[in-house]
């Protein structure tokens, strides 16, 4: 079961991959892969998913400039002790998040 102290963990060492869809989000977005560790590190779990028939969670934290910013991670496909960005995006849904843009 993925929590948020091996998440941080591997996002500290660098054990993670951003997915091409979260870089053309992050660049949509206009947000920075430092936004997305920010985020991590600041956050905590708000909902467990599952991709591609894999664990995900959804991490509600914050972003450099200290605003709300939410970041999809799953596990790895191919490497077992890393972690995968699935999507990164401004929490804008009142009913599902507490801080909202």
């Amino acid at each position: 079961m993925m929590n948020m102290k091996e998440i941080k963990k591997a996002f500290l060492v660098g054990r993670y991959e951003i997915s091409d869809h979260a870089i053309e989000r992050l660049e949509k977005r206009g947000y920075m892969e430092a936004d997305v560790k920010s985020c991590i590190l600041s956050g905590e779990i708000r909902e467990r998913q599952t991709y591609f028939h894999k664990p995900a969670v959804l991490i509600t934290g914050e972003d450099l400039d200290g605003l709300p910013i939410v970041t999809v991670v799953g596990v790895h496909v191919k490497k077992a002790d890393h972690f995968n960005v699935i999507t990164v995006m401004p929490p804008i849904d009142k009913e599902r998040f507490d801080r909202v843009i």
